[in-house]
């Protein structure tokens, strides 16, 4: 990947110089002592901080301290009254008293906009007005348009967009804080009944999900919190989907925070989901020991030893990765064990050569169309193959070996999994190392045949750096 230059921009605060060339410009005075007087009281009370500056102006004019005299044909101002005037410690502070010059509705609009955050699409702003603007949709448009005049939303393509984060604040905290997780609830409620199918759902579940969260405190039906665990599991899921790990984990993080123990017992597939989606993700956060705490919890309460596979696969990548290789292979072996595919730690040559002609003459005959005839959907025959692959990763060679070629065996009697592509990747490998270059080539394409065909966009990792380490090496001159 290319990387791209960054240049860090610093902006210092604004001098008194500064200030008082801003204020020449923008007034027109052209006795500069006046400006100069001026100048020096907003540098003081804003620090020469260039939001607090430009805001505070602009609050003078709002609350009627600063005004152009028609009479002298200039602007006027009473130096007394201005150094009366408080110091600002923030922009948020300063836009709050501002905030509250402004009408009703155009206060009501920007709360609910800070609600959603720093963006709000266009539509969804229009959503959660239209109740206070109901018969007169013109009024709700000429709030937006004066928020944007006075420079506190900006419009960026199909979203408003809060000129900075200090008026976002300023927005919020005009909400009383006991009544904010009301406020949350009513906005994610608005916008899910909004929605008319699964897949309008599914296209603003992070935003429902957050503000559902945020409002959860005003739920009192049983029904509405286990609405919102499963909300939280399926924002974690599609979170998942597009490798934002982190956000995943606040996801399930969330969903699991709503869990006690009368819900673990009667909503228990429910709750054995989220602890292994959560072990999942912070096994690709790094966060191991979030990892073990989860699989100890797992493997102490579920009720089956089969809810507890996909804990120990985690488990096993998880000690794989401190680079304790012998015991994660060992975790891998004992629960394949329990599945009934027994293998030893030290599997011999004999043995692997064995199973190498045994998958030799099983694939006789077999193209790759007849080996994609069936699909594998037994549960525990996924399981076995998900844990035959990992455990591989970490086993002495013969071992490993084994393991792999079981993959292609199962494959071809119980049908193809998105692990079937590692497997045939793994048996071109080996191919290639007897020397059996025209075969090795040929199970290499269909390793990536069948990963295409499975859509096993996870799987393109480990079966591209198996095939391009080994095999293409000699078969593709590249």
């Amino acid at each position: 990947m290319t990387s791209i230059p960054l240049e860090e921009i610093k902006i210092n605060n604004m001098t008194k110089i500064d200030i008082k060339k801003i204020l020449f410009a923008v007034i027109g005075m052209p006795e500069q002592s006046k400006t100069d007087l001026l100048a020096d009281i907003i540098y003081r009370k804003t620090g020469g901080n260039a939001l607090l500056v430009i805001q505070f102006v602009k609050y003078l004019w709002d609350d009627g301290l600063l005004w152009f005299s028609f009479h002298q044909k200039c602007w006027q101002w009473d130096n007394r009254t201005l150094e009366l005037k408080s110091i600002f410690k923030n922009a948020a502070e300063l836009i709050f008293q501002k905030m509250l010059f402004l009408p009703t509705d155009i206060q009501l609009m920007l709360k609910k906009m800070a609600c959603i955050g720093s963006q709000c699409d266009i539509t969804i702003l229009h959503l959660i007005c239209s109740d206070d603007f109901a018969g007169r949709e013109s009024d709700e448009f000429s709030n937006v348009d004066t928020a944007v005049d006075e420079g506190l939303i900006k419009k960026n393509a199909s979203k408003y967009v809060f000129a900075h984060d200090q008026i976002k604040s300023a927005a919020y905290s005009l909400i009383p804080e006991e009544q904010r997780a009301s406020w949350h609830f009513w906005i994610g409620k608005k916008i899910l009944s909004s929605c008319d199918s699964e897949e309008e759902i599914e296209r603003t579940i992070f935003l429902i999900a957050d503000q559902l969260n945020r409002g959860k405190l005003s739920m009192k039906e049983e029904a509405e919190l286990i609405s919102l665990i499963e909300l939280n599991y399926r924002a974690a899921k599609k979170a998942i989907s597009s490798s934002m790990f982190s956000n995943a984990s606040h996801y399930l993080k969330e969903g699991i925070s709503l869990l006690d123990e009368t819900r673990c017992e009667t909503h228990h597939r429910l709750w054995i989901s989220l602890f292994v989606s959560y072990a999942e993700t912070e096994y690709c956060n790094g966060n191991f020991e979030n990892v073990r705490n989860t699989v100890n919890s797992i493997i102490a309460h579920a009720k089956s030893f089969s809810d507890k596979i996909p804990a120990y696969k985690t488990l096993c990548l998880c000690v794989g990765s401190g680079k304790s290789y012998r015991r994660a292979a060992q975790i891998g072996l004992d629960v394949l064990g329990q599945l009934g595919e027994h293998f030893s730690m030290n599997q011999s040559q004999v043995t692997v050569m064995a199973e190498f002609l045994k998958t030799k003459f099983l694939l006789l005959g077999k193209d790759v169309d007849i080996i994609m005839s069936k699909v594998m959907d037994d549960e525990k025959m996924l399981a076995i193959m998900d844990l035959l692959e990992t455990t591989s990763l970490y086993c002495p060679r013969y071992t490993s070996c084994s393991l792999v070629l079981r993959i292609v065996q199962l494959s071809i009697s119980h049908g193809v999994s998105v692990n079937t592509a590692y497997g045939f990747a793994y048996y071109s490998c080996s191919l290639w190392y007897l020397g059996d270059v025209c075969n090795a080539s040929k199970y290499a394409t269909f390793a990536l045949d069948i990963m295409q065909r499975m859509q096993a966009r996870q799987k393109y990792c480990r079966v591209y750096s198996v095939l391009y380490s080994m095999t293409f090496l000699k078969t593709n001159h590249m």
